[in-house]
């Protein structure tokens, strides 16, 4: 008799609440499309495939390749929201995901693991001021590591959690003057630092991005004791 993972099959599980709020979700399984349909994403530069935590997972050689979803998955600072993803990253001082334009005062958000393996977060209308930074104190080290980022849309970096393996970080709050409205075109990329050389080094599987703040418990549901969940 084989059993069948509902959470595999079906849409994760029907009626589920944690996936209310759902704006983006890519599985990586030898497709850069969302599974929702709304905001499909390109391999750029060689981009590929590897094992990730379920399935396939996005595979970067930290030279020059990522995912290019667009000008898409705006955030103003001023609602909430999540991103949710499995990393194997090969080095540190490495991009996750960022929507920071190139140029100028370089406004938007991104989150970056430090040299130090130290996750950071920036969401920001301009670099020197009107910005929120938030440190992990934990530091990611090789293998398959769970990454979640909540916001409350507070505009307070009081307000931002970071989730690693399922468990409840401490943050350090570097800067927290943002104020809220920030616009940004800049595309949304996994893997891509805009700035800088420091493209993703390993795999990226299972991103979800919501525009709600996701709950301790619906993180936990998501980790799923280190097997991962996916949305089908």
């Amino acid at each position: 008799m084989f059993l069948i993972n509902p959470y595999i099959l079906g849409g994760g599980a029907v009626g589920n609440p944690l996936w209310n709020d759902l704006l983006a979700y890519y599985t990586a399984d030898n497709t850069p499309n969302d599974a929702l349909g709304t905001y499909n994403g390109t391999l750029t530069n060689g981009a590929t495939y590897g094992t990730g935590i379920i399935n396939q997972g996005f595979s970067f050689d930290g030279v020059n390749d990522y995912v290019d979803i667009g000008n898409n998955l705006d955030f103003d600072g001023n609602t909430p929201f999540s991103f949710s993803c499995w990393i194997n990253s090969n080095a540190n001082t490495t991009t996750i995901f960022n929507k920071f334009q190139s140029s100028g005062i370089f406004p938007g958000y991104a989150l970056r693991i430090q040299s130090s393996g130290i996750l950071k977060f920036n969401l920001q209308i301009n670099n020197s001021t009107d910005k929120m930074i938030v440190d992990s104190t934990t530091a990611i080290t090789s293998g398959l590591k769970h990454i979640v980022l909540t916001y409350d849309g507070s505009t307070d970096a009081n307000g931002v959690k970071i989730y690693i393996n399922g468990v409840s970080d401490t943050i350090s709050i570097v800067s927290n003057t943002f104020g809220g409205g920030l616009t940004t075109s800049a595309p949304f990329t996994i893997g891509n630092p805009i700035v800088g050389s420091n493209y993703f080094n390993g795999i990226v599987d299972e991103f979800g991005v919501w525009d709600k703040e996701l709950t301790a418990s619906e993180v936990t549901e998501l980790y799923n004791s280190g097997a991962g969940l996916q949305y089908t």
